[in-house]
């Protein structure tokens, strides 16, 4: 999907103009842990809009998964689907696309 949808000119205007990528390799536990406590579920893949102030510290026992608020979620390599993802994502933060490639 990554080498397919991400490159379509209106998904990469969205994404270079209001996302910052951030990857959670999921091949420890804990990292397999942290996706399951996140989100629930320890699919792949999984695409997830978290606030840009989220923190989310690996391993921390005190850690609330209460307190990351997820934007927008998408199970699945759903190619067809991710424009309307990432504009979920960015409605449920407040912003709107500013510009869009037809």
């Amino acid at each position: 999907m990554e080498k397919n949808t991400f490159v379509k000119p209106a998904v990469a205007e969205i994404l270079e103009q209001h996302y910052v990528e951030a990857r959670l390799h999921v091949d420890e536990e804990r990292f397999m842990e942290l996706e399951r406590t996140l989100l629930q579920s320890i699919a792949q893949p999984v695409y997830a809009v978290v606030r840009a102030d989220a923190v989310i510290p690996v391993g921390d026992p005190s850690f609330d998964a209460s307190s990351v608020q997820i934007l927008s979620r998408l199970d699945g390599a759903k190619a067809d689907e991710f424009i309307d993802f990432l504009r979920a994502g960015l409605a449920a933060s407040g912003s709107e696309v500013r510009a869009q490639t037809p």
